[in-house]
């Protein structure tokens, strides 16, 4: 054994081929060691960039969905505007379309009752004509309760005059529509209307049967409304005339038949009695 040359071995440590070796073994370590390191911090150097360009694309994004949002918004508000206004409309033009038809409905109903009017104007022109011709041909005593010519009445012997008890006994029977009382012109007639204490007068075909009253027995009220009337004119002569249910018109012949004249009064209550005058019999 050679003691020298395994001193040798055994003092060195990196004497030799094994030494070397691990020499290069770590140096190796060393480099791979520096190799990750480099990779990472390439690697992180490579990741900020992109991190950093990154960051202003979702503040961007955020940006135009914020904008998207509200501009959303406000079309949401103007579609809601628009629909109200739409209903607006369609609600207007329905209200303007039903005031049409009803001012078409009033229009036909004026239309047929001025048709109707005429119609009665031309028949009553026609009874009013034969009537004429007859009494032309055949004077007749015309009792007080058929339709008379205005001067038929000062020509009746003898005489009957119709009165009522008090001017509130005429109004009352007429609210209570117990009689009617016309003013007849020559071309126009009027009925008189009681409502609630007011006097007024409507246009309105002639009675075929009435009993004439002279204007002395006309309720002063009455008169004055008639006179208020637009279509009239002062001096124009009517007569009044009154339309009795047929039960008073019966029990007014009565009296007629049994005297020779006298005072016919009628009370609120539409009873009738015969007041002889002072001096008839």
């Amino acid at each position: 054994m050679n003691l020298w040359h395994s001193q040798i071995y055994s003092a060195d440590p990196h004497a030799g081929s094994g030494g070397t070796d691990e020499l290069q073994t770590d140096v190796m370590r060393f480099m791979a060691i520096l190799g990750f390191c480099l990779m990472a911090i390439f690697a992180l150097v490579q990741s900020l960039p992109q991190a950093a360009s990154e960051e202003p694309k979702v503040v961007e994004e955020k940006a135009d969905n914020s904008r998207l949002k509200q501009e959303q918004e406000a079309l949401i508000a103007s579609l809601e505007q628009l629909h109200a206004d739409l209903k607006q409309q369609q609600q207007k033009q329905r209200r303007i379309s039903d005031e049409q038809k009803v001012l078409t409905t009033q229009s036909q109903q004026k239309q047929r009752q001025l048709s109707a009017l005429n119609l009665k104007i031309k028949q009553r022109r026609k009874y009013l004509s034969a009537l004429d011709q007859q009494l032309k041909k055949k004077p007749q005593a015309v009792t007080p309760i058929e339709a008379q010519e205005p001067n038929a009445a000062k020509d009746e012997e003898p005489g009957f005059e119709l009165r009522f008890s008090s001017d509130q006994a005429l109004k009352h029977l007429v609210q209570n529509k117990r009689i009617q009382l016309y003013a007849l012109g020559s071309e126009t007639t009027w009925k008189l209307i009681v409502t609630n204490g007011k006097t007024v007068f409507h246009v309105t075909p002639s009675p075929l049967r009435y009993h004439e009253m002279t204007p002395e027995t006309v309720p002063g009220d009455v008169l004055q409304a008639y006179r208020q009337l637009p279509v009239t004119t002062s001096g124009t002569p009517v007569i009044w005339g009154v339309e009795l249910p047929h039960p008073l018109q019966e029990k007014i012949q009565q009296l007629m038949q049994e005297s020779s004249g006298g005072l016919l009064i009628i009370d609120a209550l539409g009873h009738v009695k015969l007041e002889r005058r002072q001096g008839n019999v």
